[in-house]
């Protein structure tokens, strides 16, 4: 994170078009006051402004924001239902939602992080005042869930599922699905990130967004051939599954090298085409 989302998560903002506002460490007020852009801040209660360098030294490392605790509701859990008053359904939501994220790229750091910031369009990737919103398209391009991230990293509440339908449980992700349906055989993964990576490298794959979604009831339709390629950890899963399916799946258990688990972590560290040969594709 740059110092503004830094500053941003540690004072509790409330994000709006170019600043955020929050209780202002410099008096008493308990108001949000504090006005704080990218080159600086201004509080409008005690007048106290400055750069975000000395406002960052002035909080010192054990600050806490006097509205942390009496807001601390806000972020549990996202705001769906003020959401979807402002901007309508899901559809509305993640429209929203995109352009805010492609308005302000200081938002996009984890998918940057990630290194899957070049998919921000493909994926339809969206930020809403701290979280960050994955939808769920269907073969149509139609969305159909919106997986929700905190965009905090120490959040423990970091995946909320938005369901449009009431059948989250039946839904897939996939990146690709043109992909997937022009190809007879797929790759299985147990997550929307690690995707992304198959994605990156070329792979046609899709996984769940829930842990009932991804089961062979709900891969089975897509008459394919499935390799299922589970995180380090997660083999037992991967060979229930693949028993399931029959004669259809198989497992592919990766050589995971020191200090990663799943194919987001190889491709991050050791690039894309080291993750390819490691899959043998």
């Amino acid at each position: 994170m740059n110092l503004y989302e830094t500053l941003l998560e540690r004072l509790d903002g409330r994000q709006y078009s170019n600043y955020f506002s929050c209780s202002c460490p410099f008096d008493t007020h308990q108001s949000p006051a504090l006005l704080v852009y990218e080159d600086g801040y201004f509080c409008l209660s005690c007048g106290a402004k400055g750069s975000l360098e000395y406002l960052n030294k002035k909080i010192g490392t054990n600050f806490h924001s006097p509205l942390t605790q009496s807001h601390s509701h806000t972020n549990v859990l996202p705001r769906f239902r003020q959401w979807e008053q402002e901007h309508g359904d899901l559809e509305g939501i993640a429209t929203y939602a995109h352009k805010s994220l492609k308005a302000f790229p200081q938002f996009q750091s984890y998918f940057k992080m990630r290194k899957i910031d070049d998919y921000i369009d493909a994926g339809r990737f969206g930020y809403i005042l701290g979280w960050l919103l994955l939808p769920v398209l269907s073969v149509h391009g139609k969305v159909l869930d919106i997986v929700v991230r905190s965009g905090k990293s120490k959040s423990a509440n970091r995946y909320t599922l938005l369901s449009g339908d009431g059948n989250s449980s039946h839904h897939l992700y996939s990146p690709n699905w043109k992909l997937v349906e022009r190809s007879e055989t797929i790759y299985v993964c147990f997550g929307i990130i690690d995707s992304w990576s198959f994605e990156a490298i070329g792979l046609p794959c899709v996984t769940g967004i829930t842990g009932k979604s991804l089961s062979a009831e709900t891969l089975k339709p897509l008459g394919k051939k499935y390799i299922i390629v589970p995180d380090d950890g997660e083999e037992r899963e991967a060979h229930m599954l693949a028993n399931k399916l029959g004669w259809r799946a198989r497992t592919l258990i990766l050589n995971y090298p020191d200090d990663t688990k799943d194919c987001d972590n190889i491709r991050i560290q050791f690039g894309n085409e080291y993750l390819k040969n490691l899959i043998g594709a």
